[in-house]
């Protein structure tokens, strides 16, 4: 099962006596709770003084807005190959022509909008259908057939006794782990010092769990833990909708029985699902965490600085990411048919014709880090990548960040992610990009 975990952000929108404590740079100070949310009367799903997402944050970033240094107007969406600088806001998240589709990640797909939410009171023994089905009230049936529905829960996935730590570890030697495979899943001490309290995992190794931040107290060996995480495998289309009744003056609706295409596992009962149709749009939210600056971002300067390692370097370039987006993870999130395996070769449509150069794919040489150019040709591959005046770029970091002494414009050059490996973000920039590379891209 693919594995992510949902960011949980608690907003106080009853006292301000800590908002440093609870938003990062730049949406801190001046900026608090009610500049955004409100406690009654709320007009968005998120206690939001906007219902669109979209709207909420251009209430601020525009010309004349607080956030005036950066703003967004519609003329700025691009349309590929034709207009804009940013990538497009407010639009239909599945587009044919672009090859785009629903994010998989549940805290990106949960911030599409519109969406329906609801839990499953009961569930069948197979994988195709779901009893008993509460949510809100619909209009028809037609209004859910052939909708795309998407269950996510966040629980417990395992559980065991340490066999020694510290504060900022917790190491259990029965287990074999794969590697970094429980990163920004959470830990829950069950017993001793630490008892009650969760932290974010950071990384792990077969038998270590690495802390984002530490525990209060040491973790000791005897120590019982759970590991928590979410369940979202499983999505697909409701194909038929049997039966459904709607309780007097309770507005939710209970469906006796839906139909699916077959899902990965069975849905479990009390598993909350989400409800999206093809009119879902696509808002700054989905990719944005307007709250925390940690998630890895994409660098156009090619210095790549781990949050963990250095917080304060890493947050000079925090663009407020819901996921990493160090090997453009969140353009693969909608855009998910250019992460296949022939996503890898030079793409060739329906029509026969390549239009799509490849991804994934190890640029150059770098024998102090092992990396060996894996093209179909490598000797096209296994040169300095150019400037716009035709100069070579200088640097020697396998990421390609640097200049010639002919250029200073850093958002021009090649940048490959930090596994050296070509990607989306090597060539397209989401804002503010004119694509002329005699110029350097900035509001």
């Amino acid at each position: 099962m693919k594995k992510a975990i949902i960011l949980l952000t608690a907003i106080s929108v009853m006292g301000y006596s800590s908002i440093a404590n609870g938003l990062d740079p730049k949406h801190n100070a001046p900026i608090t709770c009610d500049n955004c949310h409100v406690s009654h009367s709320s007009l968005g799903s998120g206690m939001t003084n906007a219902k669109e997402n979209a709207t909420l944050c251009l209430s601020c970033h525009t010309s004349t807005g607080m956030a005036g240094k950066k703003p967004f107007v519609d003329n700025m969406k691009a349309t590929p190959g034709v207009m804009g600088i940013s990538h497009a806001w407010d639009v239909p998240v599945v587009n044919a022509a672009r090859g785009t589709s629903y994010p998989t990640n549940p805290d990106l797909f949960l911030r599409l909008d519109p969406i329906i939410k609801g839990r499953a009171i009961e569930t069948s023994a197979d994988k195709k259908s779901v009893k008993n089905i509460s949510l809100e009230v619909l209009k028809a049936d037609s209004e859910i057939v052939n909708k795309v529905i998407q269950f996510y829960a966040f629980g417990v996935l395992a559980g065991g006794t340490a066999s020694g730590g510290t504060a900022s570890s917790v190491t259990d030697s029965s287990k074999n782990w794969a590697v970094n495979d429980y990163v920004k899943y959470y830990i829950r001490m069950s017993t001793g010092a630490n008892k009650g309290k969760a932290r974010a995992i950071a990384s792990n190794t077969g038998d270590t769990l690495a802390l984002l931040e530490p525990f209060g107290s040491v973790v000791a060996a005897g120590d019982e833990y759970e590991l928590l995480g979410p369940s979202y495998a499983n999505s697909g289309v409701i194909r038929k909708v049997t039966a459904k009744t709607v309780t007097d003056g309770d507005p939710r609706v209970t469906i006796t029985a839906i139909e699916f295409e077959e899902f990965p596992e069975t849905p479990k009962k009390d598993e909350k699902f989400a409800i999206m149709g093809t009119d879902a749009k696509f808002g700054c939210s989905v990719c944005h965490n307007q709250h925390l600056q940690k998630s890895e971002p994409w660098s156009s300067s090619g210095a790549y600085i781990s949050y963990e390692k250095d917080p304060v370097k890493a947050s000079n370039n925090r663009k407020f990411l819901r996921i990493d987006t160090d090997r453009s993870q969140l353009c693969l999130e909608c855009h998910s048919g250019r992460a296949t395996p022939t996503a890898m070769n030079t793409r060739v449509w329906h029509t026969g014709e390549k239009k799509s150069h490849p991804i994934g794919k190890v640029f150059a040489a770098d024998s102090g880090k092992g990396l060996v150019p894996d093209v179909a040709t490598a000797a096209q591959f296994n040169a300095a990548p150019l400037e716009h005046d035709m100069t070579a770029q200088t640097g020697t970091d396998k990421r390609y960040g640097s200049n010639s002494s002919s250029d200073s414009n850093l958002t021009n050059n090649l940048v490959l992610d930090p596994d050296g490996r070509i990607a989306c973000l090597s060539c397209h920039g989401m804002h503010y990009t004119d694509s002329k590379a005699s110029t350097e891209d900035k509001p």
